[in-house]
């Protein structure tokens, strides 16, 4: 790979990180994407090791939104389970 085509995978990478990680935020379903979000995270900074990322601030916004996205999917997933274990009880 050159160096021209690996610059245009890390940024591709970086912004398929923060399109996965806003996508992370639906509730319920955003699980798998913030899995996603950050498996391409972690291949951006493999990707990018000690070169220039021009689109690094989207590879980091598109992490934190998946961290955060599995946090209140982890939420949302909790109180529907206590929800459902109250209504069947």
């Amino acid at each position: 790979m050159t160096p021209s085509e690996a610059r245009i995978a890390v940024i591709e990478n970086s912004l398929r990180c923060f399109t996965w990680g806003l996508l992370g935020l639906i509730p319920l379903l955003g699980v798998g994407c913030s899995l996603v979000a950050c498996f391409l995270f972690s291949r951006v900074t493999r990707l990018a090791a000690g070169a220039p990322n021009p689109a690094r601030h989207y590879a980091r916004f598109g992490y934190w939104t998946a961290l955060a996205g599995l946090l209140l999917n982890s939420a949302a997933w909790g109180l529907l389970l206590l929800w459902a274990y109250h209504e069947l009880r």
